[in-house]
């Protein structure tokens, strides 16, 4: 059953990982002054939710919980 955690949490960080990095990427090409300068922080929280989703991923499956 924590492996199964583990996976989910696993998925869920890296889909956030690759959705930050698409959004940092577009934001980078296509944007400009129209931009909202709170796009840094919604891109750091994506950042900083998806590591610790990893984090927790890889503690269930170690079983450090």
């Amino acid at each position: 059953m924590i492996y199964l955690i583990g996976i989910i949490f696993l998925l869920v960080g890296l889909w956030t990982l690759v959705m930050t990095w698409r959004a940092f990427t577009y934001v980078k090409k296509d944007g400009d002054e129209n931009t909202s300068p709170f796009i840094v922080l919604g891109l750091g929280n994506g950042l900083i939710f998806s590591v610790i989703s990893i984090g927790v991923a890889l503690a269930c499956f170690f079983n450090k919980f």
